[in-house]
């Protein structure tokens, strides 16, 4: 029972810091989460909530937060890409 009082206080801080870190990121932030996106843990969603996010504080960065979107998932998927074919199933 303490254990779930904990949980239930702590994670309101913890998605705030998660979002100001999301937030400081910016456009960067698209391609460490390409890399999580395509890996074998899927955030299904992630980009294009990403980018609606940014995009509704800055509506006028709105083209670079979809290139840097692309950018990420394009880097995510060739370092995928790359890890299966180099060692095939054993690697991923």
């Amino acid at each position: 029972m303490l254990i779930h009082q904990i949980v239930a206080a702590a994670t309101p801080t913890l998605e705030r810091s998660v979002r100001r870190w999301i937030y400081r990121l910016g456009g960067i932030g698209f391609i460490p989460l390409g890399l999580l996106d395509n890996s074998l843990i899927p955030v299904p969603g992630s980009m294009d909530l990403l980018t609606i996010f940014l995009s509704a504080r800055s509506e006028e960065l709105w083209p670079y937060y979809a290139f840097m979107a692309t950018i990420g998932s394009l880097i995510g998927g060739y370092v995928t890409y790359r890890l299966a074919r180099k060692g095939g199933k054993r690697a991923l």
